[in-house]
């Protein structure tokens, strides 16, 4: 098939329902070809393509009359700014909304903090949201009411989007927000933890409990990584934002992931087997718990730092790995 017939039916089937499209791309192609002669030139392609005329017309006619607030003609556009608008609106003021009231808390207490942050951020996420909604449906309802007729049908061949790659292997944008959401809570979520270092410590046997409250982090340690963390969550909505952006794994958004890894992953590792990173003060009641001796406690310790560790480094080469081959997928 000619690359502009291919792209003319490409952009009239995509604004029609997935069910539709078949149908509809069988009777574009024999009409098209009943219009040309056996063996056409490119200029008479893009004439039978202009007297078809608009793709985004042919579609509306296709799906009929409608007298929604939104014409079926601009409804594709619509619903596809509107997603990107609700992604940005909304995974900007949660992001956001979570590090200002993280910060800054009018509750005391951990259990009122927790309670109150989340309150707050879903409130302002759904107001943000329905802004997004609100300005989006105002915008294409204007253009519906107010848009040149003349200007939708002066429409030329060359204005057709490309076809798009089928070899590539997609990144589902739903995932992304809901990846780039739980990674953001969970890395701001260990900077407060770091910042305020204090941790609860019980332990029960026979119906009792033992409880202590203890700095579980050096302060010389929290000063050196917190910083770095805070890059890693610029790094990684950097990471999200492109994969929303493209929504589909390339070279670029295989890069950015790549050296978001990398680098958080680096820095995981060495903040884990940083010395010293817990306290005098944390090791001596972890031991107290457990009943048994300071250095054996410390040994422990190590021996969790690198089984995390160990589980981390397989992690990345796995994530590393499958990421270029979906990255580099070639179909036959």
């Amino acid at each position: 098939m000619n690359d502009l017939v291919a792209r003319y039916i490409y952009d009239v089937t995509r604004r029609l329902p997935e069910e539709n499209r078949a149908e509809v791309k069988k009777e574009l192609q024999a009409n098209i070809s009943d219009m040309l002669p056996s063996n056409p030139t490119e200029e008479q392609i893009k004439e039978v393509l202009k007297t078809l005329g608009n793709p985004r017309v042919l579609a509306h006619n296709y799906l009929g009359k409608s007298k929604s607030l939104i014409s079926a003609e601009w409804m594709d556009d619509y619903l596809r700014v509107l997603k990107i608008v609700l992604i940005i609106f909304g995974t900007l003021a949660f992001i956001f909304g979570l590090i200002e009231h993280i910060s800054h808390p009018e509750a005391t207490k951990l259990i009122g903090i927790i309670l109150e942050v989340i309150a707050k951020v879903i409130s302002e996420t759904i107001q943000s949201l329905i802004r997004g909604f609100a300005i989006v449906t105002i915008v294409f309802a204007l253009i519906s009411r107010y848009a040149s007729p003349e200007k939708i049908k002066a429409w030329e061949p060359s204005q057709l989007p490309k076809l798009p790659k089928e070899q590539v292997v997609t990144i589902k944008r739903t995932s992304s927000v809901a990846g780039l959401i739980f990674t953001v809570i969970f890395r701001v979520l260990l900077v407060f933890l770091l910042i305020n270092r204090r941790l609860y410590l019980a332990w029960t046997a026979d119906g009792e409990w033992w409880v202590r409250d203890t700095l579980m982090f050096n302060d010389a340690a929290v000063k050196l990584f917190v910083p770095f963390i805070i890059i890693s969550i610029v790094f990684v909505i950097v990471t999200y934002v492109t994969k929303i952006y493209f929504g589909h794994w390339n070279k670029v958004v295989a890069g950015i992931h790549t050296g978001e890894q990398l680098y958080t992953n680096v820095i995981a590792l060495l903040f884990i087997n940083h010395k010293p990173l817990l306290t005098a003060e944390f090791v001596k009641g972890a031991a107290d718990i457990f009943e048994v001796s300071v250095t054996k406690m410390q040994e422990i310790f190590s021996g969790i730092a690198i089984v995390i560790s160990v589980m981390i480094v397989l992690g990345v080469i796995g994530d590393l790995v499958t990421t270029w081959i979906k990255t580099l997928k070639v179909k036959a």
